[in-house]
């Protein structure tokens, strides 16, 4: 078999190109499924030669592979191609394009069931399981999942998915800052960003969300909807001596509420070091809050007092033309949720560094 290690979006492509094609197949023939691997049939040679799927509603296929079948997949860090045609496992879910020429074929199934199986075209492995569980404090067993989205999804062994998890980002090698790819401005860059947020890695409990997730499924089971952690990276703004990163923390409080946590880091323009967010700053602790507020028209004196109690420079996000200043839910006594304003660069002149000062414009080469 043709094994391609290739990217998703192009073998989408491509059969996406052959789907005009394969509309003129005859009547009965299917163009493509998706399923999971239920049984794995091998030839005389020990080869991969069939697949038998479940793909839903009780509902089974049987896929042929043939040397000319292009396998791809999408979750390779964890099963790549030579892998999966080495020894496909059970519960894998995969997509098939099936081929146009070839003739439907009679296959007998371990059970005895026979299927009238397609030749596949192309085959995508889609959703692979880790080989370790997780056991929640109920004794709930886990299984892991892996999808082609960079997505981890935990699993009852039912299929239920109590969360759904986007772990952090650690390479950067591809981003841009502004329309211009972060290795072009320096290639210290993206190996700066790397080992920063590789080293400070995910800044959730992914035991507690899912200790969450599964009360709430155990509350309600029939209205649950998967819990969902997301840790994201991307560029925010520039200024002379420093190109700021935003770090979002999407996560599942409680069911149907959806919680946003934002921050900006600081990073050096050609050697990729992080800047501590107190470093932009020529003033202290007191005098940056108090220039914040300054900015606020009718905060009471009591509210202000606890501003000035909580505040942490990790509260600051940092844009082309303002900075956002965002206390999260909970931090804050007199606040049931987040809270927070944006104030102008000009009304920071003199707290705020001039190099740190963002530019509207990102740089160009």
């Amino acid at each position: 078999m043709k094994q391609k290690q290739r990217k998703r979006w192009l073998s989408l492509l491509t059969a996406l190109l052959l789907l005009p094609v394969l509309a003129a197949c005859g009547p009965g023939r299917a163009e493509s499924c998706y399923g999971q691997v239920t049984e794995v049939q091998r030839a005389p040679d020990g080869s991969l030669s069939a697949l038998v799927l479940d793909t839903g509603d009780e509902a089974r296929t049987c896929v042929l592979l043939t040397p000319e079948t292009h396998v791809a997949s999408t979750v390779e860090d964890l099963l790549s191609e030579e892998a999966f045609l080495a020894d496909p496992p059970i519960g894998t879910e995969v997509s098939v394009l099936f081929a146009e020429d070839p003739p439907p074929q009679t296959v007998t199934g371990e059970d005895g069931t026979r299927y009238s199986a397609q030749t596949a075209d192309f085959l995508w492995v889609e959703e692979a399981r880790h080989p370790e569980s997780l056991t929640l404090s109920d004794g709930t067993v886990l299984e892991v999942w892996a999808t082609g989205t960079q997505e981890k999804q935990y699993r009852l062994s039912d299929g239920t998915v109590l969360l759904q998890e986007f772990p952090p980002q650690t390479d950067f090698s591809n981003d841009y800052v502004g329309n211009t790819p972060l290795r072009d401005l320096s290639p210290a860059l993206p190996d700066g960003l790397r080992r920063y947020y590789q080293d400070r890695g995910p800044l959730y409990d992914l035991t507690e969300e899912l200790e969450r997730a599964d009360r709430a499924f155990c509350q309600d089971p029939e209205n649950f909807q998967p819990f969902r952690v997301e840790q994201r990276v991307s560029w925010s703004a520039s200024a002379p001596g420093a190109h700021y990163f935003l770090t979002t923390l999407s996560r599942t409080p409680e069911p149907r509420l959806l919680e946003e946590i934002q921050w900006t880091d600081a990073f050096d323009p050609m050697t990729g070091a992080h800047i501590p967010t107190e470093e932009l700053f020529s003033a202290g602790r007191d005098q940056v809050i108090a220039a914040l507020l300054a900015q606020m028209k009718g905060v009471e004196a009591p509210l202000a007092q606890e501003l000035r109690d909580a505040f942490q420079f990790s509260y600051l996000c940092f844009w082309p033309d303002h900075l956002s200043v965002w206390f999260p839910a909970g931090s804050l006594p007199s606040q049931e949720y987040s809270w927070g304003w944006s104030i102008g660069y000009d009304a920071l002149s003199g707290v705020l560094r001039p190099w740190a000062v963002p530019v509207e414009e990102p740089p160009e080469l």
